[in-house]
C-alpha cells in the first residue's frame, strides 16, 4: 500500500514538473513573440496612409477611413510585404489576385490605395461594395467622402443620408450628420449645414466623444464665420481650441488656429 502511495506521489510530481515546464516555455515564447519580433503590422499601417495622403491635404476624416480600409487585409502575408516595401503597385496587384472571400473587405482596402492617385478607380471599387453590401457603412461613408473630394456633392448626401436610416450606432450617426453638414456647407446652404453641425454635436457630447466635439464646434465656427457672424463664431473657435489642447489632438488645434 506505502508503495503505492509513493508511486502516485512520484507521477504526480512528474505531471506537475511537465505543466511547470510547459508553462514556462510558454511565458518564454510570449515574451520572444512579444519583445523580440514585435510585430510591425501597425506601424506599417501607418506608414502607408502616411504615403496615401503625403501633400494631399486630407482631411482627419479620410485618414481614419482610410485605415479602417487598409487594417482588415494586412493579414495577407503579400499585400503586407508590398506595403513594407512602399510598393503600391505590388499592394494592389496582391489585392486584385487574392481569393473573393473577403471581396468586400479587399475591395475597400483597393479603394483606399488608390483613393488620391486614381479617384475614379477607387470610387468604381466603392461602388462595387455597396452592390455587394447596400448597407455597408464604412463603405458608404467613404463613398460619401470620396465624392464630395471629385465634386459629387448631391451623390454624396444619399450615401449619408443611408447610413442615418440604417445604423443604430450612435457615433456613425454624428459622423454621418457632420458629413451631411460639410455637404450642404459645400453646396452653399450654411443654414442647412448648421442644422446638422448642432445634431452632431449632441451626439459627441452624448457618447462624451471630446474629438468629434472638437470638430463640430469648430465646423459652427467656419459656418457662422461664413453668415458673417464673427462673434458667435469665435465663440465655437475658441470652445473647439480648448478641446484639442485638452485632449492632446494637435491637428485639431492647428486646424482652429489656422481658420
Amino acid at each position: 500500500m506505502i508503495d503505492k502511495i509513493k508511486q502516485l506521489i512520484v507521477a504526480n510530481e512528474n505531471a506537475l514538473f511537465v505543466v511547470l515546464v510547459g508553462a514556462i516555455f510558454g511565458i518564454i515564447a510570449f515574451f520572444i513573440k512579444r519583445y523580440v519580433f514585435k510585430d510591425n503590422t501597425n506601424a506599417i499601417l501607418e506608414k502607408t496612409v502616411e504615403n496615401i495622403t503625403r501633400d494631399q491635404e486630407a482631411t482627419k476624416l479620410e485618414v481614419e477611413e482610410l485605415k479602417k480600409s487598409l487594417a482588415p487585409v494586412i493579414k495577407n502575408q503579400k499585400f503586407k510585404k508590398c506595403l513594407a516595401e512602399d510598393n503600391i503597385s505590388c499592394a494592389v496587384k496582391a489585392l486584385e489576385q487574392a481569393s473573393n472571400k473577403d471581396a468586400i473587405a479587399n475591395k475597400l482596402a483597393l479603394s483606399a490605395l488608390l483613393y488620391f492617385t486614381n479617384a475614379e478607380e477607387s470610387y468604381r471599387y466603392l461602388k462595387e461594395v455597396i452592390v455587394l453590401d447596400p448597407v455597408n457603412i464604412h463603405g458608404l461613408n467613404q463613398l460619401g467622402l470620396l465624392s464630395q473630394r471629385m465634386g459629387k456633392v448631391e451623390e454624396s448626401i444619399k450615401y449619408f443620408q443611408t447610413i442615418l436610416k440604417n445604423s443604430n450606432n450612435q457615433q456613425h450617426k454624428g459622423v454621418a450628420l457632420g458629413n451631411l453638414g460639410l455637404a450642404y456647407a459645400r453646396l452653399g446652404k450654411v443654414d442647412k449645414a448648421i442644422e446638422y453641425y448642432q445634431q452632431a454635436l449632441e451626439i459627441s457630447r452624448e457618447i462624451k466623444d471630446r474629438q468629434g466635439e472638437g470638430s463640430d464646434l469648430g465646423n459652427l465656427g467656419v459656418a457662422y464665420a461664413d453668415l458673417g457672424k464673427v462673434d458667435k463664431a469665435i465663440e465655437y473657435y475658441q470652445q473647439a481650441l480648448e478641446i484639442s489642447r485638452e485632449i492632446k489632438d494637435r491637428q485639431g488645434e492647428g486646424n482652429v488656429l489656422v481658420i
